[in-house]
C-alpha cells in the first residue's frame, strides 16, 4: 500500500488550526476509540503538542504548509515495523499516520507516540532529516522527541538496560537505547531548554555534530559527562549479571606477581570496560595504557564497586603527556569487585570527516598485579 492508495481509501476528514485529518467510517463494532471520537482526540493532542513546542523553552518556528495531513490508519500497512504514530516528510512536507484505533492503557502510549513524532516534525523543519549531513544527527532527533514524549507520559520512562548492552558511538547502527540513556544523563542536567537548544544550534551549523556543539557551548564537560554515563552505563548492564560474562573478553584474571595486556580500539562517544578478576589478596594493582596517539581523547578509570552494586571508589588514570596514561590501586582484596572503564571522548566520527576524526582510536593495556613479597623485594 502506498500513501496514495491510503488517501484514496480514507473518506472522512476534519481540521483543526494546524492539522487536516483523514479517516474511514469504522465498520462492526469495536471496543476502543474509532473514527469521528478518535479524531477529536487527535485534533486535542496534537493541537497541545503543537502550541508547547511554540512556546517556552522550545520557541520553535511554525510549520510553512497551511494544514498538516494526518492520516488515521494502522501504520503497519505502511510501515510494517511500526504500530504506533509515525511521521514522515515527503516533496510536499510533513504527515502524520496514527492508528485508527486504540483502547484502554494504548492510549497512554498513542498521546507519547503524538508528542514524539510532532516533535520530530518540528526537528524536520529546522533541519531535513533526508540531508546528508542530518545522519550524524539521527540519534539526538530520536532521543531528543523521545524526551518530549516522556514528558506528557503519566509515568516517567527511562532507557531500558538490555541484555547486551551497546558500547558503540552513538550514530552508529543498534545505538538506540544508547543515546537515549545518554541524552536522559544531559537532561538531568541541561534539562529541556539545553537540550532543545543544541538542537537548534545544531540546525544552524550543519557541519557539526552533537558532541561537538556540546562542547563548543560549554553545555557540559564532555570529559566529565561522558565518562560518569559509561560508568552508571556498566553498573546498569553488568553488575546484575556478572555470572554470565565470566568468559567474555572483558573479563581478565589478575593472578599475584602476574600481568595482563590487551589491545583495542574506541570510536568517539564508545566505551570499554574489563572486570578484573582477583583470586587473591593483592599488595596493588598497576594499571597503564599507551596510546598511539598522543591526540587521543581516551580516559580511563578504575572503579570498586561495593556489595550494594555502587561506586565505592572511582580513580582516573593520569595522563603524562605523551599518550600515556596509569594510575595504582593499593590493598585489592580478592574479594573486591574492581572495573576499568575506558571512554573515548573525541567528538567526531570518520563519517563525518575523512580526516581529524576521533574513530578508531587505539590502545594498549597492560595490569600488572603486586603481591606483599614482590613490594618488599
Amino acid at each position: 500500500m502506498t500513501l496514495s492508495d491510503v488517501r484514496q481509501r480514507l473518506t472522512e476528514t476534519g481540521n483543526s488550526e494546524h492539522f487536516l485529518l483523514f479517516w474511514s467510517k469504522p465498520r462492526g463494532i469495536h471496543p476502543g476509540k474509532v473514527g469521528r471520537d478518535l479524531a477529536f482526540c487527535y485534533v486535542q493532542w496534537l493541537e497541545d503538542v503543537y502550541s508547547r513546542l511554540l512556546g517556552p523553552p522550545f520557541r520553535r518556528t511554525p510549520s510553512e504548509r497551511p494544514k498538516i495531513p494526518v492520516y488515521m490508519l494502522n501504520p503497519a500497512k505502511l510501515f510494517p515495523a511500526f504500530s504506533g504514530p509515525v511521521m514522515d516528510i515527503d516533496e510536499s512536507g510533513p504527515w502524520l499516520l496514527l492508528p485508527d484505533e486504540i483502547e484502554g492503557q494504548e492510549e497512554a502510549d498513542t498521546i507519547a507516540g503524538v508528542a514524539r513524532e510532532v516533535t520530530r516534525m518540528f526537528n524536520g523543519f529546522e533541519r531535513n532529516p533526508r540531508h546528508p549531513s542530518t545522519a550524524a544527527w539521527a540519534w539526538f532527533d530520536a532521543a531528543f522527541a523521545e524526551t518530549v514524549a516522556d514528558s506528557v507520559r503519566s509515568g516517567e520512562r527511562r532507557s531500558q538496560p538490555i541484555r547486551t548492552p551497546f558500547l558503540g558511538s552513538f550514530e552508529a547502527r543498534g545505538a538506540e537505547e544508547y543515546g537515549r540513556a545518554f541524552v536522559n544523563r544531559l537532561m538531568d542536567i541541561i534539562g529541556l531548554q539545553g537540550l532543545n537548544k543544541l538542537w537548534m544550534e545544531g540546525a544552524r551549523n550543519p557541519g557539526m555534530t552533537p558532541m561537538e556543539l556540546l562542547e563548543r557551548e560549554a553545555l557540559v564537560p564532555l570529559e566529565y559527562v561522558l565518562p560518569r554515563f559509561h560508568q552508571d552505563w556498566y553498573l546498569r548492564h553488568t553488575v546484575l549479571t556478572l555470572n554470565e560474562e565470566e568468559s567474555d573478553g572483558h573479563s581478565l584474571e589478575v593472578l599475584p606477581g602476574g600481568s595482563v595486556k590487551r589491545d583495542g580500539a574506541l570510536d568517539h562517544g564508545a566505551c570499554r570496560w574489563y572486570r578484573l578478576r582477583l583470586r587473591h589478596d593483592l599488595e596493588s594493582i598497576d594499571v597503564a595504557l599507551q596510546l598511539r596517539s598522543t591526540a587521543s581523547r581516551i580516559v580511563g578509570h578504575v572503579g570498586v564497586v561495593d556489595d550494594a552494586g555502587q561506586y565505592q571508589s572511582i580513580r582516573r588514570l593520569d595522563s603524562h603527556g605523551d599518550g600515556s596514561l596509569s594510575t595504582r590501586l593499593s590493598e585489592v582484596g580478592a574479594d573486591r569487585h574492581v572495573t576499568l572503564i575506558l571512554s573515548n571522548c573525541g567528538t567526531r566520527g570518520v563519517r563525518q570527516t575523512g580526516i581529524n576524526h576521533d574513530d578508531r582510536q587505539y590502545y594498549s593495556l597492560l595490569i600488572e598485579a603486586i603481591t606483599s613479597a614482590a613490594s618488599g623485594a
